[in-house]
């Protein structure tokens, strides 16, 4: 045999048992469809190269037994498309990106290596701010649930902050989040979890690591109360504040105290007239409440049908609040019931005298 054909011979091989240590890879489910990309269609598949600068330098050629698959989709900067054109992909979302500043979105994925229909689909999106980028994260954290649940997404330690759910990881640093869903339509959702939750942290660490951007929290975010906070207990938001319009950026804190009572924190930043303006806006009808910060102030507050009890505080530019949890309340909920949940109002004040140490 001449060396030409036994180094052939040695390197076809050596491609059959590349994706797995030890020889052939498992199946995890029949070949892709022939619309699939022609890199999922072969076992041993070739990473592509991404036109991005910034997502090639953060996202590696393979993950384990996953390639990338070269064919993005650029929305917005130069080269992509209009950035309106992400309502495509976010299937309706895109205002919710739109208002929180996205100005670029890479749309990528990765495919496996062993010709399964499993793909890692990516969202790696720009935003014209850290706050906006943060308020974006904790809004898939988050959203419109509740954090303290049982069935809540996990805290994961990447970038600046990260998250594990169900099939996907979420990870936000600077004006940057990014988005990863693992996918398999040929295999159970438990063996869809757990493969998952061996792929997807991996990777979130070292994009997390490669992107560029501040990983600190913006400060009212950082100036939440820790004590009781459940994890991941944080949203961010950047307009309406409990009823209140255009109040401006503020950052809330979900807690739960030892023995089950549930119960809210709020914090904005502004300059002292700022913070002056927001303490009055939160509680118009309240009355006062003496020796707590430089003034503060108790009030119920109309939030989604439900009267929910507040009281806030301003120390210089900050105004704290603490106040009833909405997301464990229901409308027309009995008193009795309310108050196994809610924190009476000396033990809010209490806590807000500590929040404002």
């Amino acid at each position: 045999m001449s060396r030409s054909v036994l180094l052939a011979a040695v390197l076809l091989l050596g491609c059959k048992s590349e994706p797995g240590a030890g020889g052939e890879p498992p199946r995890r489910g029949p070949p892709p469809p022939a619309s699939s990309t022609s890199a999922s269609a072969t076992k041993g598949c070739s990473p592509g190269e991404l036109a991005d600068p910034v997502a090639k330098k953060a996202f590696p050629p393979r993950a384990e037994a996953f390639c990338l698959d070269a064919k993005a989709e650029i929305y917005g900067g130069d080269g992509g498309k209009p950035i309106h054109d992400i309502c495509d992909p976010f299937d309706g979302e895109c205002d919710v990106y739109l208002g929180f500043g996205v100005d670029r979105v890479v749309d990528l994925r990765y495919v496996d290596g062993a010709g399964s229909k499993a793909t890692i689909d990516i969202h790696f999106s720009r935003f014209k701010s850290e706050e906006g980028a943060y308020a974006m994260f904790t809004k898939r954290a988050v959203g419109e649930n509740d954090p303290g649940a049982a069935d809540a997404v996990r805290p994961l330690d990447a970038g600046g902050a990260a998250m594990l759910g169900v099939g996907n990881v979420n990870v936000w640093r600077g004006k940057y989040l990014v988005e990863l869903t693992y996918t398999d339509s040929a295999a159970t959702e438990e063996s869809t979890r757990m493969l998952a939750d061996k792929l997807l942290p991996p990777m979130a660490r070292a994009v997390g690591e490669a992107l560029e951007g501040d990983k600190a929290l913006p400060e009212a975010a950082r100036l939440l109360p820790a004590s009781e906070r459940v994890p991941l207990g944080t949203r961010y938001v950047m307009g309406d504040v409990l009823g209140v319009e255009k109040l401006g950026a503020a950052a809330f804190g979900y807690h739960r105290t030892a023995d089950g009572h549930r119960y809210r924190s709020l914090v904005l930043v502004r300059d002292e007239a700022g913070a002056k303006a927001a303490l009055a806006a939160l509680t118009k009808g309240g009355k006062d409440v003496t020796g707590v910060g430089d003034g503060a102030r108790s009030a119920t507050l109309s939030v989604e049908k439900l009267s929910l009890g507040w009281v806030f505080a301003r120390k210089g530019g900050h105004v704290v609040g603490i106040g009833d949890e909405s997301r464990v309340l229901t409308v027309g909920m009995a008193e009795a019931e309310a108050a196994k949940l809610d924190l009476p109002e000396a033990d809010k004040i209490a806590r807000l005298k500590k929040a404002l140490e």
